[in-house]
């Protein structure tokens, strides 16, 4: 009835008392009370002597079985830096310090490594902080450390404020508002912010907008700040810019890269109200890599690129690319190869400008436009202009074509032509 200790040695062995026991098979360590110090209960210990660990007992408290020896009544159990094993079942493990552990009514030390086996396992980190774990070159799903002990096979993870760390490896996070998985685990109560840690990491936004941080590989969605992460699948959903200056690199339909991130499955991009540093205007700007562009016809500073809305940008790159207006009142203004539309700067596009459908209007800055022979189009010095329906020639000329011209004047300094 008091504190007995058994010394695991072998298969069916053990030693206790001073005793080398063999052919054991079932130990029942009994239970008592200490009746000098208020009744506690005597602790019972197994020292695990064995590289094959220990395991528990399904549906048993205070059960484990080690050297294929079932214990009973146990309260302590000495791993000796071997293996725990879990139940087929739901298991839970209480981390309470650094290689220790409680489960099923077991105070463990000296714990190593817990292969928590089948069912909805669950690990409680009590605040310490816990990291992804990875071997052979990849991270391992359903697995991590914390406190010395490296957990698998676990399904569930509360981690009582303390951070969570990814691997060396590459590292997958999936996130909704407050709820986070990584490589498969269910994390609750987690530090909102997340080093992803070495390797290509990735994250699922399923939240409705996701921000960058003016850092590269950083991304803050509703309730969680990543960082070090290379790649983002936003699900359809919304990424805003900061305040300062970004780039939005447009890869393919819905992807583009910017801070350092590979983004899939965008479809808006804020880029931001745009500050200013002291007089100068801090601009973002969409890169489209050779794809189309368009104006989106939803306010100034917004297009559409590999069928990303962009909203609230200052510059774009077209790379060669067509650019056209859209269904709205669209404005252009055009010096030479210097071309504005609707607020945004225009960088190489193709010299073709179809206006789109509204009553788009063209400001020239130019010495000379000419008349086409097409109704609702102007050649400017470097870009031909269709679907237009007014131009401001600044005191400029207007050169017809070789065929009959019609001049209606309007008024001073005014007439139309061609529609």
């Amino acid at each position: 009835a008091g504190a007995d200790t058994f010394e695991v040695t072998g298969t069916n062995a053990l030693t206790s008392a001073g005793i080398d026991f063999s052919n054991v098979e079932v130990v029942n360590a009994g239970s008592g009370t200490d009746l000098a110090n208020d009744s506690a209960q005597y602790i019972d210990q197994v020292d695990v002597k064995i590289a094959t660990g220990a395991e528990l007992v399904a549906n048993n408290s205070n059960a484990i079985e080690a050297g294929d020896i079932d214990f009973k009544d146990i309260e302590s159990v000495e791993l000796n830096n071997n293996i725990l094993t879990g139940t087929s079942g739901a298991d839970t493990f209480d981390v309470t310090g650094t290689n220790a552990l409680t489960s099923a009514g077991i105070s463990f030390s000296n714990v190593e490594v817990v292969n928590a086996d089948e069912g909805a396992d669950q690990v409680n980190t009590d605040g310490a902080d816990a990291s992804l774990f990875a071997e052979l070159g990849s991270a391992v799903d359903y697995a991590l450390e914390t406190l010395g002990i490296t957990f698998r096979d676990t399904e569930n993870v509360d981690l009582n404020d303390g951070t969570l760390a990814g691997s060396s490896e590459a590292d997958s996070f999936e996130v909704t508002g407050t709820t986070l998985a990584a490589n498969a685990i269910n994390v609750t109560n987690a530090a909102s912010a997340i080093d992803a840690g070495a390797g290509d990491d990735a994250v699922t936004v399923n939240d409705t907008y996701s921000t960058l941080t003016g850092t590269d590989n950083a991304l803050n969605t509703a309730n969680y700040q990543f960082t070090s992460i290379q790649a983002a699948d936003l699900n359809s959903n919304a990424l805003t810019g900061t305040s300062g200056a970004d780039t939005f690199d447009v890869t393919a339909v819905n992807s583009l890269t910017s801070a350092g991130v590979n983004f899939i499955n965008v479809a808006v991009v804020d880029g931001g109200n745009g500050a200013t540093d002291g007089d100068l205007p801090v601009n973002d700007k969409v890169n489209t890599g050779g794809l189309n562009a368009s104006l989106s016809g939803v306010g100034i500073g917004s297009v559409t690129a590999g069928e990303v809305l962009f909203l609230q940008v200052e510059e774009v790159d077209l790379a060669g690319g067509d650019f056209s207006g859209s269904d709205q009142n669209d404005v252009f203004e055009v010096t030479g190869t210097v071309l504005t539309a609707n607020g945004i700067t225009v960088t190489n596009a193709a010299s073709t400008i179809d206006a789109g459908i509204g009553d788009d209007a063209v400001t020239v800055n130019d010495a000379n436009s000419t008349l086409t022979g097409t109704d609702n189009a102007l050649n400017t010095a470097a870009y031909q202009f269709s679907s237009i329906a007014s131009a401001n020639l600044r005191s400029n000329a207007l050169t017809g074509t070789d065929g009959a011209d019609t001049f209606d004047v309007t008024g001073a300094n005014a007439l139309s032509s061609a529609g």
